[in-house]
């Protein structure tokens, strides 16, 4: 019996010895399995980090690209206002010619209608003034 029980112990000291090799392992393969974690991990947040400076710099060139247009759009636009500019400005010139011609051609008009009121007036005093002598005669 003291045989037996001593062939028990072995075998469950062999037993306890596999597990304990079986343990060792498994934490091996644990410690492997969670150092390729890590590493798949860092691989993974350096992904997003590099992903996540991308989407900055195309944020970024996506601003600039929006600065630039508006610097484009602001000289467009100042330089239409510089060409409306010049036009109302032409245009106020030209009014002014055109309103200058038409005070002249109404005084001229006027001095003309007002000889003509003259003459006719004139030539109606002659009239009766012959009217007037011819009776007398």
């Amino acid at each position: 019996q003291r045989h037996q029980a001593e062939i028990a112990s072995l075998r469950a000291q062999l037993q306890a010895e596999r597990l304990r090799h079986q343990v060792e392992v498994a934490e091996l393969h644990l410690g492997h399995a969670a150092a390729y974690s890590d590493g798949v991990q860092h691989g993974r947040q350096q992904a997003a980090v590099q992903v996540a400076a991308l989407r900055r710099r195309e944020e970024d060139l996506g601003k600039w690209k929006r600065i630039e247009m508006l610097m484009v759009n602001k000289r467009a636009a100042a330089e239409q206002e510089r060409l409306r500019a010049v036009h109302n400005d032409a245009l106020e010139a030209r009014a002014k010619r055109a309103k200058t011609w038409q005070r002249r051609r109404s005084n001229v008009l006027r001095v003309l209608v007002r000889a003509q009121q003259r003459r006719t007036d004139a030539e109606e005093q002659a009239r009766e003034i012959d009217q007037r002598c011819s009776r007398g005669q």
